[in-house]
């Protein structure tokens, strides 16, 4: 039996499951018209086999690809990718640079009391566009610049 890939795509807390590529880009592009908005995206790859010792300890008999945490308030927006060692890198657009204002920057803090720092704020229409490119080819856009943050 094969199973079908989904695309989990949480939006302001509220999941939805989607099995194709092209539902899942036109769900990213509908963020665009909100003003602001808080989305994870993690890709189901179906069924795994677990060892005696992953069963024991509860592992997941699935393989959920981690792919990336958006958020997006007004124009700007921040996008952290993940790796599968779940390293966090946060992108930025070293070419066309944002002028967040203070509430932005703080939209995009991701909960922590310090607003988010000014490189890490992208227009959100290049944040959507490199979202749905990583969804396409697998791999964080070559235009963005990456720094590891744990």
């Amino acid at each position: 039996m094969t199973e079908e890939r989904a695309y989990i795509i949480e939006v302001n807390e509220l999941e939805t499951r989607l099995h194709d590529l092209a539902s899942a880009c036109q769900k990213l592009k509908q963020v665009v018209s909100e003003d602001t908005a808080e989305l994870w995206v993690n890709i189901d790859h179906g069924f795994r086999r677990r060892n005696f010792l992953e069963r024991l300890f509860g592992v997941s008999d699935r393989r959920i690809e981690i792919c990336f945490w958006l958020a997006k308030a007004g124009d700007v927006a921040a996008i952290t990718f993940l790796d599968g060692a779940e390293s966090e890198y946060n992108a930025t657009d070293l070419d066309y640079p944002t002028r967040p204002t203070a509430e932005q920057r703080m939209a995009l803090s991701r909960g922590e009391l310090t607003p988010a720092p000014v490189e890490v704020c992208l227009q959100a229409d290049r944040a959507i566009r490199a979202a749905i490119e990583y969804l396409e080819s697998g791999q964080r856009p070559g235009w963005l610049v990456y720094r590891c943050v744990g």
